[in-house]
């Protein structure tokens, strides 16, 4: 969800597929999701939480001003040759729009298994989620946002390099910029909560499925490439990120939660065991209010590096940032397979002959 100017709420469409029926892992037991008790009965404290900082944000991005950014901002570079950034942009448009396409067009689904904290009142299960229904992750929604800045992103600079006197329309310019924003700062927020909570969790959890499931190709790409494509952007266009902006970053965060909301009462599994509304009333909202805090702070650090520029010259900033970048990736060759994982892929392999 995000606002430009005056109150316009621009939401992903979510497309609900029945999941086809598929035999559970010989670890994992598919239970029916509340099997084992009613439907997920969501705490009022926390509804209200999220309502009530909605109608906030809502009430906030409606006063925050967008400027309408140039061509030669929006399109060019002060670091790079237009031609180059273009090109990039397009690489970037086109790698995201082949994983996802390959990711939603997938029909083998994969098993999803419900982690909860202590005083959650969801039933334990395992569920298929396939095609479209990846749309309900925020990693997927993350990925599309970005396909959705880089699409624009690749227009923007073709205009710029052909000389184009077309002048590009306003809310073109709006979307692009705040696009742009909510990018950076959530690439940081999925990078650092898969590598530090997610599949750290599942590892501990004895998950290996579902860990060895988040470091194949694709999840790898929407892990990791997502902050490598935001660190280029952020290191050679020339938009600038501004702090106030991160109401509409807060704001597609809270849609995620409504829509999260509505995923659970459908499916009986929230994927982020942080965003529970089950959760005791106290700490399902110190969660909900942690991941807005940690979502500012990573805005904030965009801004910042932005704002950086300006005195640190593209060699010195180049090469700490992509270090930067790396540290906190999970891919195969960074931090390679944990030994967890590596002793139960060698024991299913020795199983198996």
């Amino acid at each position: 969800m995000m606002m430009i100017g005056h109150p316009t709420l621009l939401t992903l469409p979510l497309l609900a597929v029945s999941p086809p029926s598929l035999p559970a892992p010989a670890r994992v037991p598919v239970l029916t999701c509340g099997a084992l008790g009613s439907e997920p009965t969501f705490r009022v404290p926390i509804v209200t939480f999220v309502l009530a900082m909605s109608i906030g944000l809502i009430t906030a991005a409606s006063k925050t001003k967008v400027p309408a950014l140039s061509l030669a901002q929006l399109g060019g570079s002060a670091a790079l040759p237009t031609s180059v950034l273009l090109i990039i942009r397009t690489a970037f448009a086109s790698t995201i729009a082949y994983s996802l396409y390959s990711s939603l067009t997938d029909r083998n689904p994969h098993v999803f298994t419900l982690m909860t904290y202590s005083g959650s009142r969801l039933t334990p299960c395992a569920v298929p989620v396939t095609g479209f229904e990846r749309l309900t992750t925020f990693t997927v929604q993350c990925w599309t946002l970005q396909l959705l800045y880089f699409s624009l992103g690749t227009v923007a600079s073709a205009l710029q390099l052909s000389r184009s006197s077309f002048r590009v329309p306003v809310l073109f310019a709006r979307c692009m910029h705040v696009l742009y924003e909510v990018s950076v700062a959530t690439a940081l927020l999925v990078t650092v909560t898969v590598t530090f909570v997610l599949l750290p969790e599942r590892i501990k959890r004895a998950d290996y499925e579902g860990a060895r499931r988040m470091l194949g190709w694709r999840p790898q790409l929407m892990h990791n490439a997502n902050l490598l494509f935001a660190t280029t952007e952020l290191l050679f266009n020339s938009l600038p990120i501004v702090p106030s902006h991160f109401v509409f970053g807060a704001l597609f965060a809270v849609q995620y939660a409504f829509m999260s909301w509505w995923w659970l009462k459908r499916s009986g599994v929230v994927y982020y065991p942080f965003l529970d509304p089950t959760l005791p009333a106290g700490r399902a909202i110190s969660l909900h209010t942690a991941v807005l805090v940690v979502l500012a702070a990573f805005f904030l650090l965009g801004a910042a590096v932005d704002g950086a520029a300006g005195f640190l010259p593209l060699g010195v900033r180049a090469p700490l940032l992509y270090a930067a970048a790396c540290s906190l990736m999970w891919t195969s060759f960074i931090r390679g397979r944990p030994g967890q994982l590596a002793s139960s892929e060698e024991d299913q392999s020795r199983s198996s002959e």
